[in-house]
């Protein structure tokens, strides 16, 4: 009898330990680059919410990428988010330069209402279970008072 075996249907390596097949399941630790927020939001939500997806994507191996592309486009949209706010607003280096308190300020806020519209196309998402940010902001979008900058 084979110590191990593939299964083609699974993907998977198996041992013969015994009487069982145990699955060798091995994690790739290749990709070390930190979890941001959104992504452990986004890993709350597929645990809650998707468990067939989460699973499938640990038994792939796939759900730091997963997780960290979902974190990176998170990111680029808020920063994207508040770079438009604050030029909608007048939020500029030449304000930072006058009165440096007040641009402090400005940028808080400017911050937190781009947090708070993240926070309310993520929620969307869960709602409309898009798969990608993208698809959650087309859904926002469909309503009709309501609009991205």
């Amino acid at each position: 009898m084979e110590k191990y075996f593939f299964d083609q249907c699974s993907g998977l390596w198996y041992e013969h330990q015994g009487d069982y097949y145990i699955s060798r399941l091995v994690l790739d630790e290749t990709d070390t680059s930190p979890v941001g927020m959104w992504g452990r939001k986004h890993q709350q939500y597929l645990k809650e919410h998707r468990p067939m997806l989460y699973s499938n994507l640990i038994l792939s191996g796939r759900l730091h990428s997963h997780l960290t592309d979902i974190d990176t486009q998170a990111r680029s949209k808020l920063h994207l988010l508040v770079t438009q706010l604050a030029e909608k607003e007048g939020i500029n280096e030449q304000r930072k330069a006058q009165i440096q308190m007040a641009w402090v300020g400005a940028m808080n806020d400017i911050c937190n209402r781009a947090k708070n519209i993240k926070k309310v196309i993520a929620d969307l998402k869960k709602v409309y279970a898009a798969v990608t940010l993208d698809e959650a902001e087309e859904n926002l979008r469909q309503f009709g008072d309501i609009q991205l900058i």
